[in-house]
């Protein structure tokens, strides 16, 4: 069996668990980059048995020209929207997704793009290119996502700004509510970094 993977979970470390069973069941392929053009997923999955999709949007007109031997495709999270299930079911190909494993890494992410909007508001390529330098792995398919959200539950705002390099751009920032919210999951925070320090700096009892 051939899996594929398009997924930023591509920068897990190979010694991570969770690779070591996958390299074990099957022949694992990672692609080197994400959001693949048609003909680059085409040719990436040409010889795959299953595909384990990232940000890729996997449409009626991709999935016509899918190889026969590819039978299923995965999303590592909640959503199917970027998947034509119609067109994929009416070729044989299952859809499946993993509901709750990518949960510890949007709160991470979560925080961190609070954290960063804290002090001023920023564009959204700014903020990607800031949260990749803190070593947070973060796509444009992430992102827009959880900063709609963020703004649907009152945490973010945002205002258009006028570009010299083109049309107004989207300003976001942290909204009274945002502010009061991350003051507490700093808090919390704070509270177990403290707990963290004071274990690993027990004496052991002689």
């Amino acid at each position: 069996m051939k899996i594929a993977i398009t997924c930023h979970y591509a920068s897990l470390p190979e010694d991570h668990p969770t690779w070591k069973r996958a390299i074990e069941a099957a022949e694992v392929v990672l692609s080197e980059k994400v959001n693949l053009s048609k003909e680059e997923l085409l040719d990436f999955v040409s010889d795959a048995d299953a595909l384990i999709s990232g940000t890729d949007f996997i449409k009626e007109d991709v999935i016509a020209e899918l190889p026969d031997c590819l039978k299923v495709i995965s999303r590592p999270a909640v959503g199917y929207d970027r998947v034509d299930i119609k067109a994929a079911r009416a070729r044989g190909i299952d859809v499946c997704n993993a509901p709750g494993t990518n949960s510890n890494a949007v709160a991470e992410l979560a925080m961190g793009l609070m954290l960063l909007l804290r002090h001023r508001a920023a564009y959204a390529s700014d903020i990607i290119a800031n949260l990749k330098e803190a070593e947070l792995i973060v796509v444009e398919g992430t992102l827009y996502p959880l900063l709609t959200r963020l703004k649907k539950d009152g945490l973010l705002g945002y205002e258009w700004q006028e570009s010299t390099q083109g049309p107004p751009r989207k300003y976001y920032s942290l909204t009274p509510d945002g502010e009061a919210t991350l003051s507490e999951l700093d808090k919390a925070w704070q509270e177990i970094a403290h707990t963290v320090t004071v274990l690993k700096n027990i004496e052991p009892k002689e």
